[in-house]
């Protein structure tokens, strides 16, 4: 069974994840590029640490069939205080056939446990990089992705100078800090509503910009 993801190879998951939120982000939609990318570099992130803690790579449809089986049969652990739960109970809930369930539920146990200490000797698991707040892997992936990709996104995007300083300021890509849209009116002295159409405006272009170069981002790390 392969190791466990570095963070050198969750980054560039990660960075695949962002190339993915660029692509995919609708702005007439309500919600944030920054939520939607962390969600979506969350997920790439996740999804790799599973393909790869397994000797075969499985499609996504048999992935995310193990993972709602899973999820099943925690949720009638928890129910039933404890009991394991028989596999009638698990297919009813997820409206497959007896055969279809113990099948996936024998592939699941095979899954590399959460619990098994990350690759390179060190003592922690997996677990407390993914559940313990103070060491999210996840969120610190996300954050040096989005400035990493975007400062260079930005770099070869032809942008008008508000939309330049919205995107800086905004995701912090010279500083480090990031900002509301309040704080990025108040800094550029112009209105809200301004700031807001020129930050649609950038990442509109930068969508382009990252589709037209997808081979070259894929390769960031």
């Amino acid at each position: 069974m392969s190791a466990a993801l570095s963070l050198g190879d969750m980054t560039q998951e990660g960075v695949c994840g962002l190339m993915t939120a660029v692509e995919r982000w609708d702005p007439a939609k309500d919600y944030a590029f920054d939520a939607f990318a962390f969600y979506s570099i969350k997920h790439a992130i996740l999804r790799a640490i599973e393909n790869q803690s397994r000797p075969i790579r499985l499609p996504v449809h048999v992935l995310n069939k193990l993972s709602k089986m899973r999820k099943i049969k925690q949720q009638v652990d928890l129910s039933k205080g404890g009991r394991e739960p028989s596999v009638q109970e698990v297919a009813r809930l997820a409206g497959v056939g007896y055969k279809e369930a113990e099948l996936y539920l024998d592939r699941s146990k095979t899954l590399r446990s959460i619990d098994a200490p990350v690759r390179g000797g060190a003592e922690a698991s997996l677990r407390e990089f993914l559940v313990d707040e103070s060491v999210d892997v996840a969120r610190q992936v996300e954050r040096a992705c989005s400035r990493e990709a975007v400062q260079e996104l930005v770099k070869g995007t032809d942008l008008e100078e508000l939309e330049r300083s919205v995107l800086l300021l905004k995701y912090g890509l010279s500083d480090g800090v990031e900002r509301v849209r309040a704080e990025v009116s108040r800094i550029l002295d112009v209105r809200v509503e301004k700031v807001r159409r020129a930050e649609l405006s950038a990442l509109r272009k930068l969508r382009v910009t990252a589709g037209e170069d997808w081979a070259g981002w894929t390769g960031l790390t």
